[in-house]
């Protein structure tokens, strides 16, 4: 009973020391869809959080490209929320951005009643 409760509350303090700091979710991450595109998450001067494709390896998308655009940091959530543009439409969907329990980068894109999930990797 003992070591349910301490796994239980390490993983609670885990989660909220996740929930604290959205720094975690910054820096370059692999698109799992196809295993080499790289997107670099970045605080931009206005306070909000960015994503640029700094390596494509489909031709649909092209390298200096904001993928993620004015996302805000939600801390009841704790995610990152705001927009998607694909770099193949003009079309912009509602993001939401955060950590799974495995550490990987999860945006839901979603529009209207449609919605579509991407995984990234973090890149060392």
């Amino acid at each position: 009973m003992k070591s349910i409760t301490l796994t239980l509350t390490l993983l609670m303090l885990t989660f909220a020391s996740m929930a604290q700091n959205p720094d975690k979710m910054l820096g370059k991450w692999k698109f799992e869809e196809d295993g080499k595109s790289i997107v670099e998450v970045y605080l931009a001067k206005d306070g909000m959080y960015y994503g640029k494709i700094i390596s494509a390896a489909d031709t649909k998308m092209t390298v200096g490209h904001l993928l993620f655009q004015k996302c805000k940091y939600e801390a009841n959530s704790p995610s990152l929320k705001g927009i998607i543009k694909p770099t193949d439409t003009a079309k912009e969907m509602n993001i939401t951005i955060s950590l799974d329990a495995n550490g990987k980068l999860k945006a839901v894109a979603k529009k209207f009643f449609m919605s579509k999930t991407l995984l990234f990797s973090k890149v060392n």
